[in-house]
Parts: structure tokens; sequence; C-alpha cells
């Protein structure tokens, strides 16, 4: 392959003496992926041995995870019981707040304490409102039951006098009709004749 580069630029090539005046020079062709990878590498035996052991696990992974399990366990058994008391004893700078932790009980206690009071605890003032609002209510149901009766009442009296209009209204047609009756010409001529002796002409 070839590359043209221009004369100004540096190279060890053989050819650039004599290309530096055309200004095109000839490059070698760079290695390709095969090339540069041909060469095997060098494996040691500890590492031939770790990659044929690894390859043995891959092909025989059920055997191995089953003693791997085991392994697990027998390891955690054996990390708790390599606990030493420096490990779990606390650090210098939880150890700092020590001293303190009695106040920090005591401050928490009485802030508690303090706030279930002010939750609880009703001063004058809530007092006085509270018993403006409990006459507010009873006054209020008072009315409400002294209204009840008074409409029970007058839905009475409205009734009994709704039953004498009645009354009158059948007593008035009752007389309309014997108004009517009375001024008839038959009932005039029949009371003429017959009560007073006239002669019908």
């Amino acid at each position: 392959m070839l590359t043209a580069r221009r004369s100004n630029e540096s190279t060890n090539n053989a050819y650039s003496t004599s290309s530096k005046s055309a200004g095109v020079q000839v490059l070698e062709r760079p290695e390709t992926y095969e090339e540069k990878n041909s060469a095997t590498p060098v494996i040691s035996d500890n590492a031939a041995a770790e990659m044929h052991k690894n390859l043995e696990k891959l092909l025989n992974y059920d055997r191995y995870s089953a003693e791997m399990q085991e392994e697990v366990v027998s390891e955690s058994a054996m990390v708790v019981s390599d606990i030493s008391e420096e490990d779990i004893r606390p650090t210098s700078t939880t150890m700092q707040f020590g001293e303190d932790i009695d106040v920090i009980r005591e401050e928490m206690s009485k802030s508690k304490e303090e706030d279930e009071e002010h939750s609880y605890r009703l001063n004058n003032k809530g007092r006085v409102v509270l018993a403006l609002y409990a006459v507010v209510v009873s006054v209020i149901m008072a009315l409400i039951i002294i209204n009840t009766g008074v409409l029970s009442n007058l839905s009475e009296e409205t009734a009994s006098r709704s039953a004498e209009l009645n009354e009158a209204m059948n007593r008035h047609v009752e007389i309309q009709t014997e108004i009517e009756h009375m001024s008839s010409d038959e009932y005039i001529i029949d009371k003429a004749v017959n009560e007073m002796g006239m002669i019908k002409g």
C-alpha cells in the first residue's frame, strides 16, 4: 500500500532521499492484525495449570458449585469465630458522645413531656371559648325545640280552622241552593196559591 506524504516530514526510510525532490515517499505497509498476533504468547506453567483448572471447573459446574457452597458456609463460620473484642468495640468517634448521651436522653424526655403538656392543656382563653360555644349550642337546641312545639300547635290550629272553613262553606252552599229554590217562579206561585189563597191569572 502506498501513501503520499509531504516532503517536509522526516522519515527513516531508505527511499526518503530520492523521493524528497518529488514530494512523495513510499512507506512500508503497516502490519495486519494477524501479523501482530501471529506470535504465540508465552504462558508459564502456573498460568497453564490455572487455566486448565478453571476449564475443568466450568465443565463440571454443578459439582463445584455444591463444593463452593460448603466452603462458603465453613468460611462464614470461621469468620464469625474470628471476630475479636476490638472489632465490636465502638470507635473513638462514637465514644466521644458517650459522656453526653445521658444529657441528650434527658433533653429528649423533657421535650416529649413538654409536648404532651402543651398538647392537652387548655388556657383560660380556650376555656372561655369552649364555654361560649357550649352556651350557643344549647341555646340553638332550645330554640329548635321551642320552634318545633310552636309549629306543631300552629299546624293543629290550622287544621281545626280549615275544618271550620269547610263546614262554613258547606253551609253557605246549602243556603245558596235554598235561596235559589225559594226565588224560583214555581216556588213563588205555589206559595201564593196554596198559602195565601191567591188565584193564578
